[in-house]
């Protein structure tokens, strides 16, 4: 009787223990991918911020988007904008005022000079949150949008969701993509000719 019973409150033990292990994974489990997600999300959104000042500058030159990286990249690192310099007070008669254009590298402006974030400036860092260095490339596309019967410059730089947290767990990646609006994430629409990113939204 009393092995009986012994073994009776082994099992109950088991059984709490399972029930205890399993409460914790439902609980841990999205703690831990929503904080890796947003590691991933927050780098990705830093990078998309990028190439969408890279593109609104590469606009101003060109008077339309690029639609690929080479191209981007070429402008950014050869490049430059023209600065207007006041010097004295515009609202001041007394003060003689004298404007000075300037010439300043696009990459100095956007890129503080740092060649090296240009030329990735078309990957995706998932590997940011991995041991190892694998990169996914953003899709990049642009075109004219006429709208109200004006032609308007558009561009879209995107990644899909499903490939952006590959690295992550696969069911709760799955359920957090189902529950998005978009299955990617994006910066500029090339229907809409917005440049906002679909996290601003």
């Amino acid at each position: 009787m009393k092995v009986f019973r012994f073994l009776i409150n082994l099992l109950l033990i088991a059984g709490i223990g399972y029930v205890s292990y399993l409460l914790y994974e439902s609980i841990r489990g999205p703690i831990e991918f929503d904080t890796k997600r947003k590691v991933i999300d927050d780098a990705t959104i830093n990078k998309l911020k990028k190439v969408r000042s890279a593109q609104l500058a590469y606009k101003a030159s060109n008077a339309y988007f690029a639609d690929n990286f080479d191209s981007l990249k070429h402008f950014i690192l050869t490049d430059s904008f023209q600065v207007i310099k006041r010097i004295g007070d515009p609202n001041d008669s007394t003060v003689a005022v004298k404007t000075e254009i300037l010439k300043m590298a696009v990459i100095d402006s956007l890129y503080k000079n740092a060649k090296s974030e240009v030329d990735t400036m078309e990957r995706v860092p998932v590997g940011s949150i991995t041991e190892d260095d694998d990169y996914l490339d953003f899709e990049i596309m642009a075109g004219i949008v006429t709208k109200n019967e004006v032609d308007i410059p558009a561009f879209q730089v995107y990644v899909p969701y499903k490939e952006l947290y590959q690295k992550l767990d696969a069911n709760y990646s799955r359920q957090y993509i189902e529950d998005l609006r978009d299955t990617y994430m994006s910066v500029g629409d090339i229907r809409e000719a917005s440049t906002s990113g679909n996290w601003e939204r």
